[in-house]
C-alpha cells in the first residue's frame, strides 16, 4: 500500500488508483459471491429448492433464518447481508441503508486510514531523523579532521584573596539539552455512529422522532464527542469528521465536517433540484441544524459565509463553507463539489459508503458511476466486511488529502460546468477548453449588472454575436458525410453515441472564449439571432445559457446547410426566423428531420435573396 501526494500522479494514474475499488472478484471469491446469492433466494423464497452441490459448499451455511448473524463480533445480520449480495431477491426490493453495515464499514475505513496514514508519517519521520543524524556525523568527521592549535590560557587572580583560580574544564558536548520528544501523530479520519447521532432528535407523543431537536442539545453532543475522543483541540487536526445520518429511517446520507480545509458537507445523493438547500423542509432541517450546532461546539469562533462566497484574508480562519449540493450540478446555488447522483431507489447505503471510502482515501468524489455500485462495489464491500480490513486482493493505495482550505473564485463556481449535458446525454466527460467549463465565466444571475462587464465595454461592435444571416456567410463550407461502414469515434461508445445524438461545436457567430461575457449580451444574441424560448436558460448560470445558446446556433446552421444528421431531440426548435432588412419573400424548404419521440417536422424557412445575390455576382 502506497501513499501518493497528488502532484506526483497523472490523469490516467489517478484513475487507475481510484478504480481498482470497482474492479472484479477473484475467481474463487466470485464464486463463492453467486453462492451467496442463492442462499439470499433460500432466506427470502421458502419455495426455493437448493441443489446438493451447494450445500456443503464453503460460505455461509444455507439457512432461512434472517436475523441470524452473519459475520462474527458485529451486528450485521444475514437479512443486512443480503443487502450488498442480491437487490432483486424474490418480490423484495433490498434496500441498502442498514445501520449495521454502514457502522461496520465506516469504522474499517476509519481505522485502516488513521493506521496506514500513522504508520506513513512514522517512516517519513524515521528517514527523516536517519538522514539528520547522517549530517551529524559528517559535520563532526570535518571537525575532527581540522587541526585545532590550542592556546595557552592565562589564570587570572581572585580579586578577594589574589590566589590564582582553578581552571575550569567544560564539556566538549557543550551544554545539555532536553531530549527533544517526537510530537504524537493525530488519526486522520473520526466517525459517529448512525444510531448515535439520531439521538438529538425529539420524540413526538406516539414515540417516533420527529424534525426537532432535543431541549439538552449541547450535552448530548458533548457526550458524543467524548465518546469518540474528539476535543476541540485535537478536532483541528482531523481530515475528515465522518456524521452517516439515516434520516425518516428510510434514507441514508453523508454529513461531516474538514477541519483542516474548512468546510462542513451534507452529501445526498438522491436529492432533487427542487430541494435546493438541505434542511429547507421541516422533516430534514434537524440534521443541518445538528451539524452546525456540533460545528459551534468544536469550534466556537466559526463564522459562516453567507452562499459560501470568497471571504477576506483577515476572517479566513473562522470562516467556514457549508457545502449541500454535491449533485444538483448546474442547479447549485452554494458552489459544491460536484458528486454522483442516485438514480435508483436501494443504493443509498452504498452511496454513503463510497463517498466516505473515497473522502477519507483522497479519491474524486466523481471517480466512478452509478453501474459501477451494483457491479462489484457492493461485492467487494461484502468481502472486505468479511475479513474486516482492507488487505490483500482488497487493498487499496491511497492519496494524501489535501490541508489547506477550498478556494473558490470570485465570481465562479465548480457548478458551472457541463456536467448537466453529460448526465442528460451519458457523455464521460467535457473535451478539455470546453465552453461552459471555462471558470472564467461570470455565473451569477444578474441581467447585465456591474458585477458583469461594463456597459460601455458591452456596446462595443467587435464583441457582438452574429445573426443567422450573418453566420451563414461566414460558415465553412460542409464536408461530405463518413461512409456507414466507418469506425465509431473512440471517445464515443455506439450505446452512448445513439442515446446522446449529436452535439454541436461553437458556431462561427463571433463567440470569443477568452471575453467574459454578461447575461444582457447573450440575452442581446438570441433576441438578434433569432432564437425563441430563451428566457427560462436565462435564469440559469452563465455558462450554462452560453453552452444551450451556442448549440441552438450551431444546430440551426447546421440545418440551413442542409447536413445530413439529424439534430438530437428539442435542438433547434427555438430557431425562428422573422423578416430582416436583408431577405426577401424567396424561401427554401429544409427536409423534414425526425425530432425523437414525438416525431414533428421542423420546417425551416430561409430568405436570403441578398446573399444569393452577392454570390452569383461572385461567381
Amino acid at each position: 500500500m502506497v501513499i501518493f501526494e497528488p502532484a506526483e500522479l497523472e490523469e490516467d494514474e489517478r484513475t487507475f488508483i481510484e478504480q481498482k475499488q470497482f474492479s472484479e472478484l477473484p475467481k474463487e471469491d466470485f464464486e463463492r459471491f453467486l453462492k451467496w446469492q442463492v442462499e439470499c433466494e433460500n432466506i427470502f423464497n421458502t419455495d426455493y429448492e437448493l441443489g446438493e452441490h451447494l450445500k456443503s459448499w464453503k460460505g455461509f451455511e444455507m439457512s432461512s433464518d434472517k436475523e441470524k448473524i452473519a459475520i462474527p463480533n458485529t451486528k450485521i445480520s444475514k437479512f443486512d447481508f443480503c443487502s450488498l449480495v442480491s437487490w432483486t431477491v424474490g418480490t423484495e426490493e433490498l434496500a441498502t441503508d442498514r445501520e449495521s453495515i454502514v457502522n461496520e464499514y465506516l469504522r474499517m475505513i476509519v481505522d485502516h486510514v488513521n493506521r496506514e496514514r500513522m504508520e506513513a508519517k512514522e517512516t517519513e519521520m524515521a528517514i527523516q531523523a536517519a538522514k539528520e543524524a547522517e549530517e551529524a556525523i559528517k559535520i563532526g568527521e570535518k571537525l575532527a579532521e581540522k587541526k585545532i592549535k590550542e592556546r595557552p590560557r592565562s589564570r587570572s587572580r581572585s580579586p578577594g584573596t589574589g590566589r590564582l583560580r582553578p581552571m575550569r574544564d567544560r564539556s566538549p558536548h557543550g551544554p545539555k539539552r532536553g531530549k527533544p520528544t517526537t510530537p504524537a501523530y493525530q488519526p486522520s479520519c473520526k466517525a459517529i455512529r448512525v444510531e448515535r447521532f439520531g439521538k438529538i432528535r425529539a420524540l413526538n407523543n406516539y414515540g417516533f422522532p420527529d424534525g426537532t431537536l432535543i431541549s439538552d442539545l449541547e450535552g448530548e453532543l458533548t457526550k458524543m464527542l467524548q465518546e469518540i475522543d474528539c476535543t476541540p483541540t485535537n478536532f483541528k487536526t482531523l481530515d475528515y469528521l465522518f456524521i452517516p445520518v439515516h434520516d425518516k429511517n428510510s434514507h441514508m446520507i453523508l454529513m461531516g465536517l474538514a477541519p483542516k480545509q474548512k468546510f462542513a458537507f451534507v452529501v445526498d445523493s438522491y436529492m432533487a433540484a427542487s430541494s435546493l438547500t438541505p434542511g429547507a423542509s421541516p422533516e430534514n432541517a434537524w440534521y443541518r441544524h445538528g451539524l452546525q450546532a456540533l460545528l459551534m461546539i468544536l469550534d466556537p469562533a466559526v463564522k459562516y459565509t453567507k452562499n459560501n462566497v470568497p471571504v477576506p484574508e483577515a476572517d479566513k480562519d473562522r470562516s467556514w463553507y457549508i457545502f449541500g449540493q454535491y449533485v444538483l450540478r448546474s442547479k447549485k446555488t452554494d458552489k459544491s463539489p460536484n458528486a454522483v447522483q442516485q438514480r435508483d431507489a436501494y443504493n443509498c447505503g452504498v452511496y454513503t459508503m463510497t463517498n466516505a471510502f473515497c473522502l477519507a482515501f483522497g479519491y474524486d468524489l466523481e471517480c466512478y458511476t452509478e453501474e459501477q455500485l451494483d457491479k462489484w462495489k457492493k461485492a467487494r464491500m461484502a468481502f472486505e466486511l468479511i475479513q474486516k480490513r482492507f488487505y490483500g486482493e482488497y487493498e487499496y493505495d491511497m492519496i494524501q488529502v489535501p490541508e489547506e482550505e477550498k478556494k473558490l473564485e470570485e465570481g465562479s463556481s465548480e457548478t458551472d460546468s457541463d456536467v448537466d449535458l453529460e448526465m442528460q446525454y451519458g457523455f464521460n466527460a467535457s473535451p478539455r477548453g470546453s465552453v461552459s467549463g471555462d471558470s472564467g465565466y461570470e455565473s451569477d444571475d444578474s441581467e447585465g449588472s456591474d458585477g458583469e462587464v461594463d456597459e460601455k465595454v458591452e456596446r462595443n461592435r467587435s464583441r457582438a454575436f452574429f445573426t443567422a444571416v450573418q453566420a451563414r456567410r461566414r460558415e465553412r463550407p460542409r464536408v461530405e458525410p463518413l461512409p456507414d461502414n466507418r469506425a465509431w469515434p473512440s471517445q464515443f461508445g455506439r450505446k452512448r453515441f445513439q442515446r446522446a445524438g449529436f452535439v454541436y461545436p461553437a458556431p462561427s457567430v463571433n463567440f470569443q472564449p477568452d471575453l467574459k461575457y454578461s447575461k444582457r449580451e447573450l440575452k442581446t444574441a438570441c433576441r438578434n439571432f433569432p432564437l425563441t424560448g430563451w428566457k427560462p436558460w436565462s435564469k440559469q448560470s452563465q455558462p450554462l445559457f452560453l453552452e444551450w445558446m451556442l448549440n441552438e446556433m450551431a444546430a440551426t446552421l447546421s440545418i440551413i446547410h442542409g447536413d445530413p444528421v439529424a439534430p438530437a431531440n428539442n435542438l433547434v426548435a427555438a430557431y425562428n426566423i422573422t423578416d430582416d432588412t436583408e431577405t426577401t419573400e424567396k424561401t427554401e424548404t429544409t427536409e423534414k428531420k425526425d425530432l425523437g419521440r414525438k416525431e414533428r417536422e421542423v420546417m425551416v424557412v430561409l430568405r436570403f435573396e441578398k446573399e444569393e445575390y452577392l454570390s452569383q455576382t461572385m461567381m
